[in-house]
């Protein structure tokens, strides 16, 4: 199935929050989606995350982006650096 124009305008959106590499600014447009398409409950889970959590889910979203593939060293280093693995295998944090 084909992706609609919604779909394509969100990845384009996503990835330049993403290029950004600021937890803030993804969280807030994490939020504003959420209240937009999930409900309050994907909101207050959103909230309910760590900064940790949010860069964490940030340099993941970034390393399977192949147009983000420029900060893909970056993410893998900050993903190795705080004991997770950048390539998903594992269950995600390193011994």
């Amino acid at each position: 199935m084909p992706r609609q124009r919604g779909d394509e305008d969100y990845q384009i959106r996503l990835g330049q929050v993403l290029r950004s590499r600021d937890v803030a600014r993804l969280r807030a447009f994490l939020e504003a989606n959420a209240a937009r398409y999930g409900g309050a409950r994907q909101v207050e889970e959103i909230r309910q995350k760590s900064d940790e959590e949010m860069a964490a889910l940030m340099h993941r979203m970034i390393v399977v982006r192949n147009d983000l593939a420029d900060l893909h060293p970056a993410s893998r280093r900050w993903l190795f650096e705080h004991g997770m693995d950048s390539y998903g295998q594992g269950g995600g944090r390193r011994n």
